[in-house]
Parts: structure tokens; C-alpha cells; sequence
């Protein structure tokens, strides 16, 4: 939920008359943000979808898990803290085309078939399990195990 704000500018909830009793001087900047919008984080509309992990020689490392929502939760104004270089909605269509890492075209294409299962099966909950990737050579592979699937970049 703070990631998304600070590099979206976006709050990821609901409406909910119950966060406007907290005081203020006890929440963060983002949890006084969702107080001032009457909204409760919906940690309950994420799905955890994959987890990735640098090569240990990369200069930017990270060990990082990712979260699908859905985007009828998102409110506010796209801006962020300046952190991302092009911020916005685009058509899923544009995917391919976009300048980005290959990692994160990897779990982008992880999230779009994870959402595409929740929907065709009518229901808000999934059992598809998260997808790891890691650097395996000269390639991301990614898989939840072995034995259960394996994606290759």
C-alpha cells in the first residue's frame, strides 16, 4: 500500500467510516492519507502473484514480492513522488511495446494471466500460486516450483 502511494500517488481501499477515529499524530503519512480520504486499505482485494529476486551481481538489487488489485479499488490522482519516469493507464494491448525490464514484462504477463483465471472463474479469490523468478544464467526463469509450472523469459 505505501509503495503504491508514494509512486503512484494512488490509495488502494475502500470507503470506511471507521479510520476517520484514529488521530491523526499516531499514523505515517500514507495512513493519515487514507484517514483524510474516509478509506480502509483493501488488503483483502490483493492477490499475492509473484516474487523475484536479482542476480547477486546486479548493481540494483532487490527481493521483491508483487501484488495484483484490482483497479476499481484504486482512487486519487496518478502523480507519485517522482521516483517512476512515466506513470499512467494504458491498454494491455501496448504491453509488448513499452520500453521496460525484461523482469518486469515477465510479471506483468504473470499478473494478466493470473487476473484472467479470477475472472473467468467468477470469483474474487484464487488459488494459482505465485510465481518465483530468478536469475538462472544469461535468463529469468521463474516457476512456483519443479514440478508445478515453469516460465521462461
Amino acid at each position: 500500500m505505501r509503495e503504491t502511494f508514494e509512486e503512484t500517488g494512488l490509495l488502494y481501499g475502500k470507503t470506511s467510516e471507521a479510520v476517520s477515529g484514529v488521530p491523526r499524530s499516531e499514523q505515517s503519512q500514507i495512513w493519515t492519507r487514507y484517514a483524510e480520504a474516509g478509506i480502509q486499505p483493501a488488503f483483502e482485494r490483493l492477490w499475492f502473484i509473484a516474487r523475484a529476486i536479482t542476480p547477486t551481481f546486479s548493481p540494483r538489487r532487490f527481493h521483491t514480492r508483487f501484488l495484483l488489485g484490482d483497479g476499481r479499488f484504486a482512487q486519487g490522482k496518478i502523480g507519485g513522488d517522482g521516483e517512476l519516469e512515466d506513470i499512467g493507464w494504458c491498454p494491455l494491448t501496448t504491453i509488448d511495446g513499452l520500453p521496460m525490464a525484461k523482469i518486469t514484462k515477465l510479471v506483468l504477463k504473470e499478473a494478466l494471466t493470473h487476473y484472467t483465471i479470477i475472472r473467468k472463474s467468477n470469483s474474487d479469490l484464487s488459488d494459482r500460486p505465485a510465481a518465483m523468478f530468478r536469475w538462472t544464467g544469461s535468463k529469468h526463469q521463474g516457476g512456483v516450483s519443479a514440478s508445478q509450472r515453469t516460465l521462461q523469459a
